[in-house]
């Protein structure tokens, strides 16, 4: 978007699953996103893989100097500790408030002094109480309900709106629904059900499940940053509010499952304790206010969001990251095209080697072999090329290795002066439910490692 072109944009919670997907957006835009972060400027770029600047501060201890910031037009605030973390003690209640109010209050102190045009904040649908589908939708003018949720998620918006009068600037915050990304959050925990045949209704089923597609999500928080006329108190769900039964009959249908486990709301009370409120609660949430700004839904119902998000491999786990490198995208293919680069760019611990390629050159249709070990076990594989078009795209899969199903996207593409790679890999791991079961977190953490050595390696190969 022109509006958005050239804008400085500030972002807390940035490396969390919405933040990633709207930074991408944004540097799209061509706006340029400094991120506050705990972190190192290192660790933020790695994790996000993506041409932003980094501040390394902790809101949650003081504001930052005004002088560490620069010029600020925009604020996206997305910060705080992640509700669902670990059950609810005394002292992790104490922080989830604080990562909410004390956060937000030492954000905005921050940016006084600043000509600040717009800051758009995450709330939660958690601000309302429960309802169910005989009852009137919970809309943006619905009272705050009960409870610990209810109570952090108000404190939160009162901190946020603050900013109103402190900068002088437009506030617009959205109540989110339950977000839908395959491999993170909420269907991360799905999937890792329906893959072992566990996912079944909670209790009677019958509790309402108000949800929104990670797109549909980060449009709308574009569309407010770029409208003026956009402020105030948003509900940011599908129009397609489902019941429990409903999703899960979904999922199941979609993994090729014929049944679930049912889990009686009594277990999952013992099993999460007070944090069982965010799984049983039951919220009908109304979109009216967000559909009459003319926003067009691309997932309006909940067949059509899982469909899209499964539509390949539906079974397999998904690993999807990034690395933007300050090189031309020919150069970047280029060293994508000799094979033994693969060498250079995987860990020592695999002891990857190329045995041989059955064509001279790459191309689709080249097969290539490698030998490697895996904790310590050799291994052979096996890989296809299944396309290779330069310098935009390839696909490897394997044909014969360790994996069910290895399939390995990499995608080029022109960002902000430099490349953007993607890798976007689906994997399913032998024995079925019990590899999945046993080895399912072993073979994620390797997955991470190697692609966190690869893009350090990437960078001093290519940088």
């Amino acid at each position: 978007s022109e509006a958005l072109k050239d804008m400085r944009v500030l972002m807390t919670g940035a490396t969390g699953m919405i933040g990633k997907e709207l930074a991408l957006r944004l540097v799209e835009c061509g706006a340029r996103v400094t991120v506050v972060s705990r972190s190192s400027e290192d660790q933020v770029k790695s994790q996000m893989g993506l041409p932003v600047q980094v501040v390394t501060w902790d809101l949650n201890e003081s504001p930052i100097p005004n002088e560490r910031l620069g010029k600020i037009d925009f604020v996206v605030h997305l910060a705080g500790e992640n509700i669902a973390a670990s059950r609810w003690s005394n002292s992790q209640k104490k922080r989830i408030r604080e990562s909410r109010t004390r956060l937000t209050k030492n954000l905005v102190s921050s940016l006084k002094g600043q000509s600040i045009k717009r800051l758009v904040s995450a709330s939660a649908i958690g601000f309302y109480g429960n309802n169910s589908f005989e009852d009137k939708p919970f809309d943006e003018s619905s009272a705050c309900g009960r409870g610990f949720l209810s109570e952090v998620v108000q404190r939160w918006e009162e901190s946020s709106q603050v900013a109103t009068s402190e900068l002088g600037c437009e506030v617009a915050i959205f109540r989110i629904g339950v977000v839908l990304k395959r491999g993170s959050g909420f269907l991360l925990r799905m999937e890792s059900l329906a893959r072992k045949g566990l996912l079944g209704k909670i209790g009677s089923g019958k509790m309402a499940l108000s949800w929104i597609a990670i797109d549909d999500l980060v449009n709308s928080f574009l569309i407010a940053l770029e409208n003026e006329s956009f402020s105030g108190i948003w509900n940011a769900v599908s129009p397609g509010v489902v019941s429990n039964s409903e999703f899960v009959d979904v999922m199941n249908k979609l993994m090729g499952n014929s049944f679930g486990l049912p889990a009686p709301k009594l277990a999952v009370k013992a099993a999460l304790g007070e944090m069982s409120e965010i799984v049983l609660s039951s919220q009908v949430v109304s979109s009216s206010k967000l559909k009459g700004t003319g926003f067009d839904f691309l997932f309006p119902t909940i067949e059509m969001a899982l469909e899209r998000t499964y539509s390949v491999f539906p079974r397999a786990h998904v690993y999807i990251d990034r690395i933007w490198l300050n090189k031309a995208r020919v150069e970047v293919f280029d060293f994508f095209s000799r094979e033994t680069n693969l060498e250079k760019i995987t860990p020592e611990f695999l002891n990857f080697k190329v045995v041989g390629k059955s064509t001279p050159e790459i191309e689709a249709g080249t097969e290539i072999d490698y030998r490697l070990k895996i904790h310590g076990f050799p291994a052979k594989w096996k890989s296809l090329i299944q396309a290779w078009e330069p310098p935009e795209k390839f696909v490897d899969t394997q044909i014969k290795g360790p994996y069910k199903l290895w399939h390995h996207e990499h995608t080029f593409r022109d960002l902000n002066g430099g490349t953007l790679v993607e890798d976007r890999v689906h994997y399913l791991l032998p024995m079925g439910v019990l590899g999945d079961t046993f080895g399912a977190g072993i073979i994620q953490g390797d997955v991470e490692k190697i692609f966190s050595f690869r893009k350090k390696s990437m960078q001093h190969w290519l940088e």
